[in-house]
Parts: structure tokens; C-alpha cells; sequence
């Protein structure tokens, strides 16, 4: 004879239907950041849930109507943070959300941040701009400094692979501004600035970036100093064979280039240059779209003794000072001149000079860790009119 099971009444009986739906309704509601997100982009991130799931959802056609207006808005919201007064630090969470409503989609945010959207000019462009003018009215430390010009690098790594355009709307920006230090920092991104892969594996990922420090005569307006410190420069000219320092100074944007050409680079027909191979030589150009100028100025390299050292905590104006003792050595000095210096294409005709001398003298020169300490100083008029003070005498 079977026997029958007593069962228990059930404690906890289920949830009705309407109060599971609700339930769910709400958590998403709460879950969901849409406040963060423009309005015009939540369709495009978030599309409604309401729709019959079929084996074709999985592939997703959208019209051109539909990539038209994902795009228009993507704009119109770009536009609408450059017209705004500062860019604080909202833009960052909408940008993220222009980039994933476009990859969501099958758009490229990548090509909207390369269009002219705003006065001929791109949406970088004016990012730069308005952090410049921020800091001008407000101030502001150095830890929001960095995270000003952290903006600008996310835009820049969103745009990525830089064109010449994004680049060049980079750097006009800085120029008119006269942005040393914005420049300095973003330059020194991998994205503005990658690593080759002869570099990369020189380097290293720990590597000590190159040191710039752009002083600007307050008596004269044609005149400047810039002090380099440049880590494991003998390595880099023997391997890599070219060293660029990009700077802005009196309103125009420089390279001071160090090169070590090949053979081959000396034989290249195409070359416009006059290079000796396996010869050290030092160049200064000046850069796309900087104004015309003449040129008288001198480059000097620091001996190792006189060198200051970044961890002594001297202040950087040191750096361009050599001290005295009996057995210091001078330093070397090349001049760098040219009675007309303008940009064709993106750089002008060199002003060269043969470092054959620092070359035969490493180990005088560098320090012990191989960085190279110099200086270039500069004045902005026909070679023989006006005087290099402080100068060294030529070797």
C-alpha cells in the first residue's frame, strides 16, 4: 500500500507576473546612466527593447537615413561642447558615449573628429583651444593641467591613426595660443608621438621622455633660449639615428632634429638635403604653419661635469648655465643660421651643422646614464645684426 507524502505548505510563494516585469523595469531604470547620455544618442546606445528577436537581429541593417542622422548628432552634440565656454568634465563621459553609440552602430567617430565641423576647423582643434582659455581666466594646478591635456590625448587616441590634418589642427591650436606646456605634455603621448619598433625595444616602456624648457627674453621679443636634456642620446643616434625635439617659441613651431643619416639617405636623389653618412648633424627647421623669419642663433652641448642633474631639485633655469672649475670642458657650439627660414610643405630648408666633434668626444659629454645637456639659443633677425649674449665662443 502506497503511502502519500504530506507536503508542507509553501512559505514563499513566487512573485506575480506584473511584479517581476515591473521589478525589472525599475532596476533598469536605475541601472541604466541616462542622464549621462544626450538625448539624441539614446536611441543609438540603448535601442528599444520591445522588438521581435528572430535569427535576422543578429544581423544588424541599418539605412543610410539612419547612419546620416547617428551622424548629425554625433556632430551637433561636438558642436555644442566647442561653443560652450570651457569644456569641463563632462565632455569625457560624452564623448565615450559619441565613440559607443558610432561602434554600436557600424559609424566611425574616428572620421568625425577629422571633419571641419565648426569654423573650418575640427573638433580637436577646439578642444585645445577652450582648455588654453580655461586655464588663461581660471589658473590651475598641475594636477588639473594634466588632466586638462589627458582630455585632449583621449581625443587624440579616439582619432587614431593620426592623419597630417589632425596633427597639423594639434599643433595650430598650441601655436596660437602659444601653449608650451600643453604641446610638451601631449606630444609626449604615444599617440602624437609613437615609438618605432627599433625604439621601443632600445627604450623601453620605462624610458625617461626628453626634457624641453623654452625661455622666452622678456626684454626682447626676438629672442629665446630652449635647454634639452636628452637621455640615452649616443645609443639613440647609433640605432634609431634620428632624435626630434618639436617646440613652440615667439609664435612659431620648431624641430631641433639630430641626425645620423645612412649611405643610402646621403645617395636618395629625392633627398633635398646635403648629409655625410654615419656623420652626426644637427638641424633646425621650422614647422607648418609657422610664419617666415630670419634666423641667427647657436646650439651648445654641455660637458657632462657642468650638466645639472634633474633629481638635484636646481631650478630649471639652471640647466642653462654651466658652472666654472679648473678642469671643466668648454662646452661645444655650432651656429645655426639663415637670412630667410619659411615652411614648404610641412618643414623649411635646414640649417645644418656637422656634430662630428661631440661625436669623437662621447664620453666627455654625456653622462654616465648617457644623457646629452644643451642648450639652443636664438634670435629672430638677419645672421651678424644683433648679439647672442651669454653665447660661448664657437669650437
Amino acid at each position: 500500500m502506497a503511502e502519500h507524502a504530506t507536503s508542507e505548505p509553501l512559505k514563499d510563494k513566487p512573485p506575480a507576473y506584473d511584479t517581476l516585469s515591473d521589478r525589472g523595469s525599475l532596476d533598469e531604470e536605475k541601472c541604466t546612466p541616462h542622464k549621462t547620455i544626450p538625448a539624441s544618442l539614446r536611441k543609438f546606445v540603448y535601442p528599444p527593447s520591445n522588438r521581435r528577436t528572430s535569427i535576422f537581429s543578429f544581423f544588424p541593417r541599418r539605412s543610410s537615413l539612419q547612419n546620416a542622422e547617428l551622424k548629425m548628432a554625433v556632430i551637433d552634440i561636438l558642436k555644442d561642447l566647442a561653443k560652450r565656454r570651457e569644456i569641463d568634465d563632462n565632455a569625457w563621459s560624452v564623448l565615450d558615449h559619441c565613440a559607443d553609440a558610432c561602434r554600436m552602430n557600424a559609424g566611425s567617430f574616428r572620421s568625425i573628429l577629422q571633419e571641419r565641423i565648426l569654423g573650418d576647423h575640427t573638433f580637436i582643434y577646439w578642444a585645445v583651444l577652450k582648455q588654453s582659455r580655461t586655464e588663461e581666466v581660471q589658473g590651475s594646478s598641475n594636477s588639473e593641467k594634466s588632466a586638462e591635456c589627458d582630455l585632449v590625448v583621449r581625443l587624440l587616441e579616439l582619432a587614431a591613426p593620426l592623419t597630417d590634418q589632425i596633427r597639423a589642427e594639434f599643433g595650430l591650436a598650441c601655436l596660437q595660443t602659444a601653449d608650451q606646456v600643453h604641446f610638451e605634455y601631449v606630444r609626449g603621448s604615444p599617440v602624437l608621438s609613437p615609438l618605432s619598433g627599433t625604439e621601443e625595444i632600445l627604450l623601453g616602456s620605462a624610458a625617461p621622455p626628453d626634457q624641453l624648457d623654452v625661455e622666452d627674453d622678456l626684454a626682447d621679443e626676438h629672442r629665446f633660449v630652449v635647454c634639452f636634456r636628452v637621455p640615452m642620446f649616443a645609443k639613440r643616434m647609433w640605432v634609431v639615428r634620428r632624435i626630434e625635439l618639436q617646440f613652440i617659441a615667439r609664435g612659431r613651431l620648431w624641430a631641433l632634429i639630430f641626425w645620423n643619416p645612412t649611405e643610402a639617405e646621403c645617395k636618395s636623389p629625392s633627398s633635398r638635403w646635403t648629409f655625410i653618412p654615419d656623420q652626426w648633424q644637427a638641424t633646425v627647421l621650422l614647422v607648418h604653419p609657422s610664419p617666415p623669419t630670419a634666423l641667427d642663433s647657436r646650439l651648445t652641448v654641455l660637458p657632462a661635469a657642468n650638466s645639472v642633474p634633474a633629481s638635484s631639485g636646481t631650478p630649471r633655469e639652471n640647466t642653462c648655465h654651466t658652472t666654472t672649475g679648473e678642469r671643466a670642458k668648454k662646452p661645444l657650439c655650432w651656429p645655426l643660421q639663415t637670412k630667410h627660414m619659411a615652411p614648404s610643405g610641412v618643414f623649411s630648408a635646414p640649417v645644418l651643422a656637422c656634430f662630428s666633434h661631440l661625436q669623437m668626444n662621447k664620453s666627455s659629454y654625456f653622462a654616465p646614464d648617457g644623457t646629452l645637456n644643451g642648450r639652443w639659443q636664438a634670435v629672430l633677425a638677419p645672421p651678424g645684426t644683433r648679439c647672442l649674449c651669454g653665447s660661448a665662443h664657437a669650437t
